[in-house]
């Protein structure tokens, strides 16, 4: 089980690379995940869940979260930009992707 307990509500940007790497591996490999506080990454000025983040939570949970984050937050080019980026910078973290992109 990995407990995210590194950043928490004053995070106000993307995790750096040199952080997110690392942590996405663990996450990776992980049977489970719990935070905290709330996960690493989550921007909690403007509710928004930064691609990184979206992409590592997948891998922890061996599933492709877009949908259900889609559902809570709804879907922008933003998100859609951060996440595509996330999975070309990190491409060793691995889930089963949805057949179709939320929209």
């Amino acid at each position: 089980m990995l407990i995210d307990a590194l950043f928490g509500t004053g995070l106000t940007r993307a995790l750096d690379p040199a952080i997110a790497e690392p942590f996405n591996r663990l996450a990776a490999l992980a049977s489970r995940c719990a935070a905290i506080d709330i996960p690493s990454g989550i921007g909690t000025d403007d509710g928004a869940t930064y691609g990184e983040v979206l992409h590592f939570m997948s891998a922890a949970a061996k599933a492709d979260l877009r949908e259900q984050y889609t559902k809570a937050f709804g879907w922008n080019d933003k998100i859609e930009e951060e996440w595509t980026k996330a999975r070309t910078t990190f491409p060793m973290i691995s889930y089963k992707l949805a057949s179709k992109s939320p929209s």
